[in-house]
């Protein structure tokens, strides 16, 4: 999960600490709405299998292995950043704010992608 240099949304380093705050609390914000919009579409799709096999695995343009996979590479920088904050203390306030950019980049990198497969999903089945 590397983001580019030349990303426009990418958080650099230095970015001042006040910004950097806004750009998590934004950040953060979105990433538990397309989790929560993510997991619904999960759900509703599962409590509608009525459909045939082939079918049963896509949601809309979008593979439910897609979604599944993102779901848990979501949980898993949630849990990254948690074990993180944890060593916070620990850290220069330059490594942790440095810490906190290199948080804001994944996570604006999976909002993306769950930007991306929710676009998919809401496509008809074809």
């Amino acid at each position: 999960m590397h983001c580019r240099k030349n990303d426009p949304h990418r958080v650099e380093q230095r970015t001042g600490q006040e910004d950097l705050l806004a750009y998590w609390l934004t950040a953060i914000a979105e990433f538990h709405s397309l989790h929560t919009q993510l997991s619904d579409c999960l759900a509703v799709h599962n409590h509608s299998l009525t459909s045939s096999p082939e079918t049963a695995q896509w949601i809309g343009q979008c593979s439910v292995r897609q979604v599944k996979t993102l779901i848990a590479t979501m949980h898993n920088e949630l849990e990254a950043l948690l074990n993180d904050a944890n060593q916070f203390e620990r850290l220069t306030k330059r490594e942790g704010y440095e810490q906190l950019a290199t948080h804001v980049n994944h996570v604006r990198h999976l909002n993306q992608q769950a930007k991306t497969l929710l676009c998919l999903a809401s496509l008809p089945t074809g």
